[in-house]
């Protein structure tokens, strides 16, 4: 018997004809990445859970090109791909092999997001693998179907609608228990068969803002450890969701909309002292965590960590986050080590070209 993730991706994708060819002759796919600043609900006692918030950003971000082949094979331009990007690929191509009768496609990639680092990588890999095959063969798979086939989605949506349209992101979860829901707490790279949450609120973030991100040096929390913590972790307290949810709804969204970011940064602060990003935060290595406290001692704005880490991030002017940039990396390099970059926020998703 099908497991029931695949009967239901079978039940949902439509077949196509026998045999797919190509019909365009090279796609290119800029995928960007996102900070997931925390996941909202693991209580469930309204009949649902997770639910996030997040932003989606211009750089680091995933970008490749696909072309018809007689084979699947997946290159780079700039150096060798990883063997977890590899299997991630391999696997989306053989699920549009069977559903569509793909035949064959030469993928290589020009940049990539680093691989458990809190940034998403896994979401935007297997998004823009999927849109560049679906848009060389002509499929028409809007972003739900593309998102149904890589199978992302299933906790956090935030992914998904970074790609699909970036911006300042909030959805609103999955039902929790009955025939539909789901019945436990899991993360993402676990949860399979559910549709992305629904999207709550998006909204254009201000470009005037910039953001730093550190990433201090230091293993990252990611597959049987993610899940571990999950069960040990939750259900979080009613209470403690009542409060993020008000920090969201009632400082976090509106000081964003008034362009207020001092308030905008509290909000941000207070998010890493609640709900489940609290915990989040505890299961850090000193060093992450003296960090994202030297981020705090010199003046950043909303300093706060990407999902289990251990990237970090901050907001500020253009002329304060470059300073913060030039002391962050000579504060690492005195340490244990790290490295740190400026970016912006990404409002328009990803982007897809054909010829």
């Amino acid at each position: 018997m099908q497991p029931l993730s695949q009967r239901w991706i079978d039940a949902e994708i439509p077949r196509s004809r026998p045999r797919c060819v190509p019909v365009k002759n090279r796609v290119s796919v800029v995928a960007p990445c996102r900070l997931s600043m925390s996941l909202i609900d693991l209580h469930g006692g309204l009949g649902r859970i997770d639910g996030s918030f997040g932003l989606s950003l211009s750089s680091p971000r995933v970008s490749l090109r696909a072309r018809p082949s007689d084979r699947f094979h997946v290159t780079s331009d700039n150096g060798s791909v990883s063997e977890e990007t590899q299997t991630r690929c391999h696997k989306l191509f053989r699920a549009f092999s069977k559903r569509f009768g793909v035949r064959g496609v030469e993928l290589v990639f020009d940049a990539h997001i680093a691989h458990h680092s809190g940034l998403g990588s896994g979401t935007q890999v297997a998004m823009a693998v999927a849109a560049a095959i679906a848009e060389l063969h002509g499929l028409d798979l809007d972003t739900l179907a593309l998102a149904r086939i890589a199978g992302r989605g299933g906790t956090s949506g935030v992914g998904v609608e970074s790609f699909r349209a970036g911006g300042f992101i909030v959805e609103g979860g999955h039902k929790f228990g009955g025939p539909n829901g789901k019945r436990d707490f899991t993360p993402s790279a676990s949860s399979r068969g559910f549709d992305p949450g629904p999207v709550l609120f998006r909204h254009a973030f201000p470009v005037e803002w910039s953001i730093l991100i550190a990433t201090p040096k230091g293993a990252a929390i990611h597959a049987d450890q993610e899940n571990d913590l999950f069960r040990k972790i939750c259900p979080i307290p009613a209470s403690e969701v009542g409060e993020l949810a008000r920090i969201i709804l009632m400082q976090l969204m509106p000081s964003l909309i008034e362009r207020d970011l001092e308030s905008f940064g509290q909000a941000i602060e207070a998010v890493q002292r609640t709900g489940f990003k609290r915990h989040e935060v505890a299961t850090q290595n000193p060093w992450v965590n003296q960090v994202r406290t030297e981020m705090q001692r010199i003046g950043l704005h909303g300093v706060g960590m990407s999902s289990w880490g251990p990237a970090l991030y901050a907001f500020g002017s253009p002329d304060q986050v470059k300073g913060a940039h030039e002391h962050l990396t000579r504060y690492m390099a005195n340490g244990d080590g790290g490295s740190a970059f400026i970016t912006s926020a990404n409002n328009t998703g990803a982007v897809i070209q054909s010829e």
